[in-house]
């Protein structure tokens, strides 16, 4: 629509192309802006994380203080034809978004974004067969 003549109002715009009067009035401001053949900058949904980012993220699950490898040698997952040891959070997510965010306060993650750049092989809750919390501790900590 920026191709129309310069003297055309948002109205004869509209109706020539079949179009609103909004995008008209659209049109004719970044034909003011850009000169004729000007289309509008895509502006819909977020910008992609970068491929250090997300792989900070990545690395920042997998570290030995935000996850433990399982106890049990069964505990494998095949991802891409490779056996990966199953590891279990030792805090919560958002606990652990926390301190990704007092490691790293120039990386900016959401929390969806976080949640979703968890690996396969990281689990959230532990087995039964084992527990971490602190009554369990600190009872095997006295028999021992």
């Amino acid at each position: 629509m920026t191709i129309a003549p310069a003297n055309w109002g948002h109205i004869t715009l509209s109706q020539w192309f079949g179009s609103s009067e909004h995008q008209a009035r659209q049109a004719i401001l970044l034909r003011r802006e850009r000169n004729v053949l000007a289309f509008p900058e895509y502006s819909r949904g977020n910008k992609p994380l970068d491929d250090d980012t997300v792989q900070l993220v990545v690395q920042f699950y997998l570290q030995d203080g935000i996850s433990r490898v399982s106890s049990n040698t069964k505990d494998v997952l095949k991802i891409k034809n490779e056996l990966v040891p199953v590891r279990f959070m030792e805090m919560s997510i958002q606990e652990a978004l926390r301190k990704f965010y007092n490691e790293y306060p120039n990386v900016k993650v959401g929390k969806s974004m976080f949640y979703c750049l968890k690996p396969r092989q990281v689990k959230i809750s532990s087995p039964h067969e084992t527990c971490i919390c602190q009554t369990h501790e600190n009872m095997s900590l006295l028999l021992h």
